[in-house]
């Protein structure tokens, strides 16, 4: 009778430990590692917990604010006004500060010819901080086209009649020492033209006079 055979099994080594194992182990002996497709769930666990980790640092303010633009995002919305003043609701949502350097009122004359009126306020040439708002009243001391309420606005829309557009430029600076010009639609009343503006301003400041 014959011997038999001994059965060979061949052999690999572990991708962790690089100890020799058998070719069909789909876990090494000597350290515990997987040798198949679950050997990388542990890959997959350090890499999540690595972004895990960044997103947390990056959600620290003072962290998160280095890799934002430094800059004053404004906005602007009339609100009112008349022969005289306009009123603006200003706020600042970026993150510096921004100042306001000057308001030009553009409208076209009902002769057809185009005017410009530069406008002051208190606010001029003052920081805009972020996360505040203001109200801004501009004017220049003389007559300018008047704004048309909303109100009117709406019942203009209402009967399909389009109003007088007029514009306001808005002048800025930001903190880095650029120079932007906002652009805001503003319905009007366009002025006739320079005579009828001189008698509006006659007019209001012209005081009453009373007879005994």
């Amino acid at each position: 009778m014959s011997d038999a055979c001994p059965h060979t099994v061949s052999a690999r080594v572990c991708r962790e430990c690089k100890q020799s194992i058998p070719d069909n182990a789909v876990k090494c002996h000597h350290c515990s590692s997987h040798q198949d497709w679950r050997r990388f769930l542990g890959l997959g666990s350090t890499v999540a917990a690595f972004v895990l980790t960044l997103l947390s640092i990056w959600a620290v303010p003072s962290v998160y604010s280095l890799f934002q633009a430094q800059t004053a995002d404004l906005h602007f919305s009339v609100i009112g006004g008349d022969n005289y003043k306009i009123s603006l609701m200003l706020s600042n949502s970026g993150n510096r500060a921004a100042a306001l350097t000057g308001i030009e009122l553009n409208s076209r004359l009902k002769n057809g010819n185009e005017a410009t009126y530069y406008l002051q306020s208190d606010h001029d040439h003052q920081l805009i901080e972020p996360g505040k708002s203001w109200i801004v009243d501009a004017g220049n001391g003389e007559v300018i086209p008047k704004y048309i309420e909303r109100i009117m606005q709406m019942a203009l829309r209402e009967r399909k009649i389009s109003a007088p557009e007029c514009s306001l430029s808005i002048h800025f600076i930001q903190f880095s020492g650029a120079e932007e010009i906002y652009n805001v639609p503003f319905p009007c009343m366009p002025l006739l033209n320079s005579a009828s503006a001189e008698a509006l301003l006659k007019e209001r400041t012209e005081k009453p006079t009373h007879s005994d």
